[in-house]
């Protein structure tokens, strides 16, 4: 056992005998330096691509909470309007319960006033009518006719 020894190739031994040059190591050790600098670069300049769109993504996040806030900012006043608004309504109907309940008289006789200027008028057209009769003398006819006109005179000055 003492004779047999692990035998390692010669770029792995550690004895300084490589197949090659120094200057040629050193010109590879610096491609393989350049080449893992790059990739690095790569690397980061990829993180901080994610990291500017993680940015983004969190300013349009706030975009929309603002204008969330200003939709509820919004929604608060709307709801301030109608709600004002609907007292005013109420005020209102209460306002026109209160006139109909005072002029409700004052209707009703407005109403039966003009049912019996209805009825006078109505006898008045008949008559009239009568008056026009064949049968009735022509100064009976002049003086039915005048007391009409008297009649109407008076019913257009108690219509006013």
């Amino acid at each position: 056992m003492t004779g047999s020894k692990l035998k390692l190739p010669a770029g792995l031994r550690g004895t300084g005998q490589a197949n090659g040059s120094p200057a040629t190591l050193d010109i590879e050790g610096h491609r393989t330096r350049r080449t893992e600098l790059d990739n690095y670069g790569k690397v980061e300049t990829a993180r901080l691509g994610v990291a500017v769109q993680a940015l983004e993504v969190v300013k349009k996040g706030f975009e929309v909470l603002a204008t969330y806030n200003e939709l509820q900012s919004t929604r608060a006043e709307w709801a301030g309007r109608v709600e004002v608004a609907n007292k005013s309504l109420e005020m209102a109907q209460i306002g026109l319960d209160t006139a109909r309940e005072n002029n409700a008289p004052v209707s009703e006789q407005l109403a039966q006033s003009r049912e019996s200027q209805k009825r006078v008028l109505e006898l008045f057209d008949t008559l009239m009518d009568a008056a026009q009769h064949p049968l009735i003398s022509r100064e009976d006819k002049q003086q039915i006719t005048s007391q009409l006109l008297q009649l109407s005179g008076t019913l257009v000055s108690l219509r006013k």
